[in-house]
């Protein structure tokens, strides 16, 4: 299944449809900051392969105030909760601390923090923290599909007009890596494109 890459995404709920080569499905995006600064993720997401098999994708992330992941995860389940991987993953200071639970075994590994930029501060671009067109920023993120951290650039492109879901918008144009995300004035999502999958709000 294909994993996803989610920037900056909006309060309350969201309902998006997903479409990728040899997969098809439906996802709701769950966002909120807490009273002491923290931002909650949560991706969940139907998915359907070409062989007509559903697959339950559930993301979590968790980020504290200023903007530093605090625990991150991905469960992937058959309709009904039959899990079939469970990925957790929490940080510290020095370190990333992975647990890997699939068919039965459970394998744990740490990863090193790295001693470049690692606040994922384009987490909180719109929903807390303004930006203006061209503002960019370079951070390492931790990637739960090869579970290392990766060098990321994001930039602020500005507005765009886009068509999502049949409708028109002009939405704020953010590149996050190989995401393109289109956001409106609010950070909810309107539109994401990461290779051959786009997301579409409904």
């Amino acid at each position: 299944m294909t994993a996803v890459v989610l920037a900056a995404i909006a309060f309350g709920s969201v309902e998006m449809t997903i479409a990728a080569p040899g997969i098809h499905g439906r996802a709701t995006v769950r966002q909120s900051l807490g009273e002491n600064g923290f931002k909650n993720l949560r991706l969940e997401m139907t998915l359907r392969d070409k062989e007509g098999r559903l697959r339950v994708v559930v993301q979590e992330s968790v980020y504290d105030k200023q903007a530093r992941p605090v625990s991150m995860s991905q469960t992937t389940s058959m309709p009904g909760g039959k899990a079939l991987q469970a990925l957790t993953v929490k940080f510290t200071e020095t370190k990333a601390q992975v647990t890997l639970e699939e068919g039965g075994h459970k394998a744990e590994s740490s990863v090193p923090t790295p001693s470049k930029p690692w606040r994922a501060t384009p987490e909180f671009w719109f929903i807390r923290d303004k930006v203006e067109a061209g503002g960019e920023t370079t951070y390492w993120r931790f990637d739960l599909a090869t579970q290392k951290w990766v060098e990321t650039k994001c930039v602020y492109v500005g507005k765009r007009k886009v068509r999502s879901g049949g409708k028109a918008y002009e939405a704020n144009c953010v590149l996050m890596g190989s995401v393109k995300s289109y956001l409106d004035d609010k950070g909810d999502p309107v539109r994401l494109e990461s290779g051959q999958m786009v997301m579409e709000r409904t």
